[in-house]
C-alpha cells in the first residue's frame, strides 16, 4: 500500500492545478478518531486513517468525507445517517454519490457501493481505499482537463 500512497502523492503533487483548494489538510486527533470509532462501533480501517491524517476531507469532481475546516467527521454523520436506512453495520460511508454511497468494508478492506434506494445490497467497487482514491483522482484529472 505504500507504494499506491507514494502514487496517489506524485498525482496529487504533479497535478496541482488541478487540485489547489480540493483537501482540507486538517487532520484529526488520535482521540478524535477514537471518538469517532466508539460512535461507529467499529476501528476506523487504517487506509482511511491514512487519508484522514494527509488530505483531511476532499472536493473536486468526488467528495470525500472526513474531517472539515469546521471540525465535523462528516464520515460519522453520514454513516450513522445511513444505518437509519439499514446500512450494513460493517460499512464506513466515505462518499456519497447521488443514489448510494461508496463505503469501505471494514472486514476485508474493499470498497464497495450500496444504496438504500436500488436494493442491488452491497456491490464490490475496488480492493482499497486508495485503489478506488486513485481512480477517483485520475477522473478529476481527466474531467478538469475536458472543462
Amino acid at each position: 500500500m505504500d507504494t499506491m500512497r507514494a502514487q496517489i502523492k506524485a498525482l496529487i503533487d504533479a497535478n496541482e492545478a488541478v487540485f489547489e483548494g480540493a483537501f482540507s489538510m486538517i487532520p484529526p486527533s488520535d482521540e478524535e478518531i477514537k471518538k469517532a470509532e466508539q460512535l461507529l462501533g467499529f476501528e476506523i480501517p487504517e487506509s482511511y486513517i491514512w487519508f484522514l491524517k494527509e488530505y483531511g476531507y476532499g472536493v473536486f469532481f468526488f467528495e470525500f468525507l472526513g474531517c472539515k475546516s469546521t471540525g465535523s467527521a462528516s464520515f460519522v454523520q453520514a454513516t450513522l445517517k445511513e444505518k437509519e436506512y439499514g446500512l450494513p453495520s460493517n460499512l464506513l460511508v466515505v462518499e456519497h454519490c447521488d443514489e448510494h454511497v461508496m463505503c469501505i468494508n471494514t472486514n476485508d478492506g474493499t470498497v464497495v457501493s450500496w444504496s438504500h434506494y436500488d436494493h442491488d445490497g452491497i456491490l464490490f467497487r475496488f480492493d482499497s481505499f486508495e485503489a478506488y482514491f486513485m481512480d477517483c483522482l485520475e477522473n478529476a484529472i481527466d474531467n478538469y482537463e475536458e472543462d
